[in-house]
């Protein structure tokens, strides 16, 4: 995780994930473990653990397109913040960073209450960007509001809207 400091547009589509891919070991990965504060429906600030780096990340916006503005803190700050999120806005993955053309498939694969939800995200450069997926990546889920704001939902909820999706699109 590169911790980025100033303002952001991030322009990011999201997709469920079929299958994980067999070799997914051979890509470079880290654990997350995040904390969110909502402040109102498409706002939000995020502390995040990855390895020995700690960051606070401001998001705003729906959908392709979001502000954001993260900045490196310390663990302390961490821990201190940590211990004031709420356990339904507390989140576990890992995530692989898996090259494809000219992008990197960020594969996120949860732990704990959303044991068994697997997405992927894509960065793109522009919003009209084209880009090629591998066959094991499923339905896009980026303006979907259950996938995509899971936080304080019931775990059930998220999985089954996930499996449905995942249903309809074989």
């Amino acid at each position: 995780m590169e911790a980025r400091q100033g303002a952001s547009i991030e322009i990011e589509r999201r997709f469920l994930v079929k299958r994980i891919p067999e070799d997914i070991e051979k890509y470079r990965h880290s654990e997350l473990a995040s904390g969110f504060f909502i402040m109102r429906d498409d706002e939000y600030y995020r502390i995040r653990h990855s390895g020995d780096e700690y960051s606070l990340t401001y998001k705003s916006g729906f959908g392709l397109i979001r502000k954001e503005i993260e900045i490196p803190i310390t663990r302390e700050f961490f821990d201190i913040l940590w211990e004031s999120v709420k356990p339904e806005f507390k989140s576990e993955k890992a995530r692989y960073y898996i090259p494809y053309e000219s992008h990197i498939i960020e594969l996120s694969i949860y732990h704990g209450s959303l044991n068994g939800y697997v997405n992927a995200e894509v960065e793109l450069k522009h919003e009209d960007e084209k880009v090629r997926l591998p066959d094991w990546i499923g339905p896009e889920i980026t303006t979907n509001r259950i996938l995509t704001h899971n936080l304080g939902k019931p775990p059930e909820t998220v999985l089954e809207e996930a499996r449905r999706l995942l249903r309809e699109s074989n």
